[in-house]
């Protein structure tokens, strides 16, 4: 037996974070510059933030009570066959109007 029979724990820590520092050169890397608001590279997704969630079509209208969020038109509202939320998958039990 020798030391390459046994491993020890520390010491493979210790080979893999040296490994990780090696292959982490800065020089290495490519940076791409994001806009801050992701809106100024997608400006049509400011208008799909108000779109149903189901049929893509139709404005957001109503909240789902108690999760509270605004995901769904009347239409689709009316149509869920499961009393839960699109989002969060939390049940809900009653819905509520929500003028802009």
């Amino acid at each position: 037996y020798d030391n390459r029979d046994f491993i020890i724990p520390e010491d493979a820590e210790m080979d893999l974070w040296q490994n990780f520092e090696d292959s982490d050169d800065e020089q290495d890397r490519t940076f791409v510059r994001v806009p801050a608001n992701l809106l100024e590279l997608y400006p049509q997704r400011a208008d799909e933030e108000n779109i149903c969630v189901v049929c893509r079509v139709a404005p957001r209208t109503h909240a789902l009570i108690p999760c509270g969020h605004k995901v769904l038109c009347i239409d689709c509202l009316t149509q869920l066959h499961v009393q839960q939320c699109p989002v969060c998958n939390g049940e809900f039990h009653n819905s509520l109007r929500v003028r802009q």
